[in-house]
């Protein structure tokens, strides 16, 4: 698969690849090149732990309600759950 690079040093990803490669806007490449400078190595860039957990952090504040305690929410479909299951076993 061959792209060009354009004036403003940018190339596209072939949808083939992309496809393949499950790439999707947003993603961060790491591009190197070998020591003799003639094969260009690029490997998705891997988030910090860090960037990870901010990641989670806004994904969890955009399905917050207003007053939900998410987390005493959670306990308490655990508890419901583990009755449920006691039951069905007795």
């Amino acid at each position: 698969m061959i792209t060009t690079l354009s004036p403003d040093l940018t190339t596209p990803i072939p949808e083939q690849l992309a496809r393949l490669l499950n790439l999707r806007p947003g993603v961060k490449l790491d591009w190197q090149a070998d020591e003799n400078k003639t094969v260009i190595h690029v490997k998705v860039a891997t988030p910090s732990r860090e960037e990870l957990v901010k990641r989670l952090h806004e994904i969890g504040r955009k399905h917050k309600k207003e007053g939900q305690d998410a987390v005493g929410d959670l306990i308490r479909e655990r508890e419901l759950d583990q009755e449920l299951r006691s039951r069905v076993l007795e």
